[in-house]
This record gives structure tokens, C-alpha cells and sequence, in this order.
């Protein structure tokens, strides 16, 4: 966006991919997370970005995939850390 934007290049071989993956729960939040490790393994392309957990909020991808009790999680009004029990089943 800032390449078209400004006619400047911010594009570049180590530049990462953003992606936001609507998701419907945690188990697919899970199987989301696990896909973006996948590609980016396979592409060599950094991968970065958040999945959207409806009436929940956003959570990092990466943060998912790690094994920590709780998770930052976004909304429109707030980020706090959280238990991952809070992102459902």
C-alpha cells in the first residue's frame, strides 16, 4: 500500500506477507495457525499477521503456535492478556 501510495519502494526480497484469517473457533484458529507455518516453511516468505476470532477478538498466529498459559488478545476497545481457555474450544 505505502509502495502505491507514496511511488517510493518499501517492497523488498525481506519484506514479510500481513495476512488476518477470520476464523470461526480455537480449533480452527489452530488449524489456521498451523497452515501459516506450513506455507511459510514451504515459501521462505515471513508470514505475519492475526487471526479474528468472532465476539472474541484478534490474536497473533505465532502466539497461538507457542505453548505460553496465556495469549494477547485485541479488540476494538482493549488488549490484555488473557488464559486460553478465553478463546473457547
Amino acid at each position: 500500500m505505502w509502495q502505491t501510495l507514496t511511488g517510493e519502494p518499501h517492497v523488498h526480497a525481506l519484506s514479510d506477507v500481513d495476512v488476518l484469517l477470520d476464523v470461526a473457533d480455537r480449533a480452527d484458529a489452530e488449524r489456521a495457525a498451523a497452515f501459516l507455518a506450513t506455507q511459510e516453511a514451504a515459501t521462505g516468505l515471513k508470514l505475519d499477521g492475526e487471526l479474528h476470532l468472532a465476539a472474541v477478538g484478534d490474536l497473533s498466529w505465532r502466539e497461538l503456535r507457542q505453548d505460553a498459559p496465556e495469549i494477547l488478545l485485541k479488540t476494538l476497545d482493549s488488549l490484555r492478556l488473557v488464559g486460553r481457555d478465553a478463546l473457547g474450544r
